[in-house]
């Protein structure tokens, strides 16, 4: 199942340092076998208030190879200089298996919204999925 790295970096604190970042972290994570899907560029905000500011969204054939490449000893000094040179904020995400595994998550969170208000993540509890997170940002990928 593929797993997705997606950072939106929200400030360059450090030029010099962010420029090395750029030159050698696609290697590491190709080595990963992770792959550039999004690298900032221009959006369209069509719901709610958030507004990216340089989103970049990483694909890896699984959450346990995102997980090797961002706890690797090939990226930890590359993290660094992100961590050191940016404002941002990063989380990984799980894909589905297939289209049939979207088609349901989709129907599951579509039903969920569709009920009465959520006022806290008990009100989960009786579905047989993984609790979602309220301050989840859903993002919709489509394939090439």
């Amino acid at each position: 199942m593929a797993a997705y790295f997606l950072v939106d970096v929200l400030a360059i604190k450090d030029a010099a340092k962010m420029d090395e970042y750029r030159v050698q972290v696609a290697p590491v994570v190709e080595k990963f076998g992770g792959h550039y899907v999004v690298i900032g560029g221009p959006f369209q905000v069509v719901e709610g208030s958030y507004q990216p500011t340089f989103p970049v969204m990483i694909e890896f054939p699984s959450m346990e190879q995102a997980r090797r490449w961002y706890d690797s000893e090939e990226y930890r000094q590359l993290k660094d200089l992100r961590l050191t040179s940016t404002l941002s904020n990063a989380f990984f995400m799980e894909g589905p298996s297939s289209s049939r595994e979207a088609a349901r998550k989709y129907q599951t969170a579509r039903s969920l919204c569709c009920q009465a208000p959520v006022t806290s993540a008990s009100d989960f509890d009786h579905i047989p999925v993984r609790k979602p997170r309220l301050d989840c940002l859903v993002v919709a990928v489509s394939g090439s």
